[in-house]
């Protein structure tokens, strides 16, 4: 991954180029390399090459967030808190089926959201689910605390590419998977 940031976007380890899918998209800085058809066309062959030669699972969950609060009038759940909590129980059984430990980090949104979402995976370390005891929780993943970039990741496989998959990977996911199922599974 690095040499591919470098190639294209001039990245240096000491101050590398943070993959943003958006940014890409609409090849701005510093992605605007991007612009140019050709150059775009031979950065995708060779990234989705890349994809295709990499070990890894991706764990998501897509809410409809209208739709929820919809649903919710009385009872609802924070939306974001929500997923987190979903997507840690799957973590935890992914982790616990694979013998292995994680850390957890999570998209930072600003002030109030970051601490409010820091909050939540704490009371979930300390509480648990109902699905999902809390020494459960305390056994698999490595800090009560967490971190900020979105995803979870097994220890081993920590890189910055697996920050780059988790957030492309929910992007894709959510869309393929609405646009096909619907919010609730199969039309």
């Amino acid at each position: 991954m690095e040499s591919l940031k470098s190639k294209y976007f001039l990245s240096h380890p000491d101050d590398p180029v943070i993959f943003h899918r958006k940014e890409m998209i609409n090849a701005r800085r510093p992605f605007e390399v991007l612009g140019n058809d050709k150059v775009r066309r031979n950065f995708d062959e060779e990234l989705l090459e890349l994809l295709a030669s990499w070990e890894y699972t991706v764990i998501t969950v897509c809410i409809d967030k209208k739709k929820h609060k919809e649903t919710y009038l009385t009872w609802r759940f924070e939306p974001y808190h929500y997923c987190l909590a979903l997507l840690l129980e799957r973590f935890v059984f992914f982790l616990d089926q694979n013998g292995g430990k994680g850390d957890v980090m999570a998209e930072s949104r600003g002030g109030k959201e970051d601490k409010k979402l820091k909050n939540s995976f704490e009371k979930l370390w300390e509480n648990g689910t109902d699905y999902v005891d809390p020494t459960r929780f305390q056994k698999a993943l490595t800090s009560k605390q967490c971190q900020g970039i979105c995803a979870f990741y097994i220890l081993r496989d920590l890189n910055i590419a697996n920050k780059i998959l988790s957030s492309w990977g929910v992007h894709l996911w959510k869309t393929i998977h609405l646009k096909k199922e619907g919010p609730f599974g199969p039309r």
